[in-house]
């Protein structure tokens, strides 16, 4: 079994200048997106001719852009499209909305933390909370913990 793990491509928030994500999942693929879209497409079936692999559903974020980037990859490998919310990345933050500039003089830290995971240099679970003093994958699982 391939597992294959594609976030979205280019879309409208990414370049917004810089603005974190509105709790909205109404941000379109850029047109940049749109080709880059077609090259994966166009990678991922030369691999999948290659390897004989088969690749029956994809599963996406309900964000438009993660549905539109899932629908390019699905359309050269006639794979079928699978929306689940709970793979969305928009969690509700106090930073919706605001510039990076912005947050930087709220929260230097947490723009530091961005700053080195964009680098490659830190995982994405280590970046605290937005709103806590701690990683969100311990918000996460006391959220989980409660809920059980």
């Amino acid at each position: 079994m391939i597992f294959l793990l594609i976030r979205h491509l280019e879309s409208v928030k990414n370049i917004n200048e810089h603005h974190f994500t509105s709790l909205e999942n109404d941000e379109e693929l850029t047109v940049k997106g749109m080709k880059e879209g077609e090259e994966l497409a166009r990678i991922i079936g030369e691999f999948i001719l290659k390897s004989s692999a088969v690749i029956k559903n994809i599963y996406c974020a309900n964000s438009i852009r993660s549905i539109e980037t899932a629908k390019i990859i699905a359309y050269s490998t006639n794979a079928i499209v699978k929306t689940y919310k709970d793979l969305n990345s928009i969690r509700d933050n106090a930073f919706a909305g605001m510039s990076e500039a912005e947050v930087e003089k709220i929260d230097p830290e947490f723009m530091y933390q961005l700053k080195l995971y964009r680098l490659g240099l830190y995982n994405s679970f280590q970046i605290k909370h937005m709103d806590q003093k701690y990683p969100y994958n311990q918000v996460h699982l006391a959220q989980s913990n409660a809920t059980k």
